[in-house]
């Protein structure tokens, strides 16, 4: 976890114990860094080492930054993912998605899967080797 506020340390730690406690196959490693995207590029250490980005508010609170530096911060992560890593994007507003997408597609073969939960639009971006024409289909929807 990469956040601005170091507040959310313990928080981390707290559920890296509670999610190591319960698996019984999946192991989960949880690490706390205070980081930010527009400026620490790329905002982790070993993008390809990771499973599943999650990205919570974080980007309606970057738009400027993002939309000044041709969305470079994400491109970072999306190049270096490794294949099956998804990106979770879970922002107020759905108005980035077009250029994330963009930026992701700029970078490898991604796949959008958008969902409307709550009047509002989250959108998961999963690399794959090659995009699958049904969901090509339904994001166009």
């Amino acid at each position: 976890v990469v956040d601005l506020e170091p507040g959310w340390q313990n928080a981390v730690h707290s559920l890296g114990q509670i999610l190591t406690g319960s698996a019984t196959r999946t192991r989960t490693d949880m690490h706390f860094t205070v980081g930010n995207l527009l400026t620490d590029i790329p905002i982790c250490e070993d993008p390809q080492a990771v499973d599943l980005f999650v990205f919570s508010w974080v980007l309606s609170e970057s738009a400027a930054g993002l939309h000044a530096d041709a969305f470079r911060p994400l491109q970072a992560l999306f190049a270096r993912a490794a294949p099956g890593a998804v990106f979770a994007f879970l922002d107020a507003t759905d108005r980035l998605w077009p250029a994330v997408i963009e930026a992701a597609r700029g970078e490898g073969c991604y796949e959008a899967i958008l969902v409307n939960n709550s009047h509002k639009t989250s959108m998961l971006l999963q690399r794959v080797a090659a995009a699958r024409p049904d969901r090509l289909a339904r994001e166009a929807e």
